[in-house]
């Protein structure tokens, strides 16, 4: 059986191709920037320093040899990584991505074809052409995607509503899509090309329902942890001091931000201090106004070896966002013995039980956001021991648990066949 895994960038395919290499289905993985000794990615590494450095250096898999790899459209993707660092070409980059995410995905599907493949996996909104492709000249090869996010249409209604709620338009400036008719049609009709599904969350589950997916095309197999990275540190009882909240991730409406800003706000410097990780612009109307509160720091771009040190400094792991598939870094902070707090909406809440691990607020309520983080300040003796129940958690949610339940799955579909 030969498996062919197709991704543009890389998020956790390189963990989705050790789960099919351990099946033993494993055939290739098509993607566009990767470092080889004789790709254009490694022949621009050479003058990155630092953090860039660090980020280029994570554009290749242990688990894969050279061999294994199938690069095309490099220099076009490492033209929209360019890109992705202004912001003042947002416009540019999301068209000249759409188009490549297109172009991308017609030349995969050609080689899958020609190479006979059983079955394709790819990731959900880069997808339709490559997929009708698929089913029109190889029908028998078996169409599967990989859905990491909740899928925008059903995204699309918390975003309005958060809008019209709270008087803002930052998801239009955000989330170009909402407004390209084109793009939201590309997005709902490739799922009729798709033979499969795999969720990692219920949330996403969900939003592939209210998509009209059956719920009988759909998997759902959680993503994991790197627990040897991740390093516990269990917790002390600490109630002198403010209660430490830390968010990891983009500086973005999606990800709430700008609840939390709100709501910390209302706290004074002795009560909360709340750190943030992430790359963000000082100039957007998102941060420009809490820059210089005394309880708000913003931390900029970290890289992964120095994220588990600012997780176990950390009281709480906090994450408000509108829109997630399974946000990783809630188990990466739970690895660390770092409680959480997140949304609803985060994927997380799956494995999330109230006040024993972490607390669940409702997406988009600044007062239920609010009341979390005070549910925290009055119970700091507490923390210790969900710090340990945190560990714990993830404990049960390692890389190698997904590898295993990924590759059961996949050889029971290609069973099926």
């Amino acid at each position: 059986m030969k498996v062919l895994l197709v991704h543009p960038g890389k998020q956790h395919s390189f963990e989705t191709a050790k789960a099919l290499k351990d099946a033993g289905v494993f055939y290739k993985y098509i993607t566009t920037v990767y470092d080889r000794p004789s790709s254009l990615t490694n022949k621009f590494k050479r003058f990155l320093v630092g953090k860039n450095l660090k980020k280029a250096n994570t554009r290749r898999c242990a688990y894969l040899s050279d061999e294994d790899i199938i690069q095309i459209y490099e220099w076009w993707g490492l033209l929209v990584l360019f890109l992705s660092k202004f912001p003042c070409l947002s416009k540019v980059y999301f068209h000249l991505n759409l188009s490549l995410s297109n172009h991308f995905a017609d030349k995969a599907a050609k080689i899958a074809v020609r190479e006979n493949v059983d079955a394709i996996i790819v990731y959900d909104g880069i997808s339709r052409k490559g997929l009708e492709y698929v089913k029109k000249k190889a029908p028998q090869i078996i169409t599967i995607m990989d859905v990491s996010i909740s899928m925008r249409p059903f995204m699309q209604s918390v975003f309005e509503k958060d809008m019209k709620t709270y008087h803002h338009n930052g998801f239009y400036l955000e989330e170009k899509y909402l407004t390209n008719k084109h793009c939201m049609d590309v997005i709902r009709n490739e799922l009729k090309y798709v033979d499969y599904f795999f969720a990692p969350s219920d949330i996403v589950v969900q939003s592939l329902i209210y998509c009209s997916v059956s719920k009988e095309k759909i998997f759902k197999v959680p993503y994991g942890v790197n627990i040897t990275q991740f390093k516990y540190k269990r917790k002390e009882v600490v109630t002198a001091s403010p209660l430490r909240l830390i968010f990891v991730g983009q500086l973005s409406y999606r990800k709430g931000v700008h609840h939390l800003l709100n709501v910390v706000s209302r706290f004074t410097p002795d009560e909360v201090q709340l750190f943030l990780a992430g790359a963000y612009e000082p100039k957007k109307n998102l941060v420009n106004r809490f820059l210089n509160k005394l309880n708000i720091h913003f931390l900029g771009f970290i890289t992964r070896d120095m994220l588990t040190q600012k997780l176990q400094a950390a009281d709480v792991f906090v994450l408000p966002s509108l829109g997630e598939g399974m946000a990783m870094v809630i188990l990466e902070a739970m690895g660390t013995g770092t409680p959480v707090l997140i949304s609803d909406m985060t994927g997380g809440n799956d494995i999330i039980e109230n006040g024993m691990n972490g607390i669940v607020c409702k997406a988009g309520s600044e007062t239920s956001l609010f009341n979390a983080i005070e549910w925290y300040m009055n119970n700091r003796d507490k923390i210790p021991n969900m710090s340990l129940k945190a560990h714990d958690t993830a404990l049960g949610y390692t890389w190698e648990h997904y590898h295993k339940s990924y590759g059961e799955q996949i050889l029971n579909i290609l069973s099926s066949k």
